[in-house]
């Protein structure tokens, strides 16, 4: 579903389906397994960063093993940076409401994301670090 810029949405939605709807600055992270809860939420991770707003906003995410992953998100001016802590396990951001116009640090990827969610870009970090421009 696109998301759209401003206004009424509607929907129709049965017992299987939920809206999220969250607000513009939002980072909200999604893991990859869908069957059953008891997984490292960490491994292949995707950070929903929905329209990013100027300033920093961090989320943590719990390891299977009980400790914690950082992920810090920070927008000045044109430029976000995304940077992860406390974890070696793959993550991706999926940009949503903006495009990258040239990554500094990081690629885009192919990688899956959860289609029913929203649509985006999806990017890969560098070295736990993601360095873009918006365009």
């Amino acid at each position: 579903m696109k998301i759209p810029t401003r206004g009424w949405v509607r929907q129709v939605h049965d017992l299987t389906t939920l809206p999220v709807l969250v607000p513009d600055g939002t980072v909200l992270p999604i893991g990859a397994t869908t069957d059953r809860p008891d997984y490292d939420w960490c491994d292949g991770l995707n950070l929903y960063l929905v329209r990013p707003q100027e300033g920093t906003r961090t989320v943590r995410v719990r390891h299977r093993s009980g400790g914690l992953a950082e992920f810090c998100v920070t927008r000045d001016g044109d430029e976000v940076t995304v940077t992860a802590t406390g974890t070696q396990r793959p993550w991706h951001a999926v940009l949503v409401g903006h495009s990258p116009s040239h990554l500094v640090a990081g690629t885009t990827s192919d990688a899956p994301t959860a289609s029913e969610l929203t649509s985006g870009t999806v990017l890969s970090p560098h070295d736990n670090t993601l360095i873009f421009r918006l365009g």
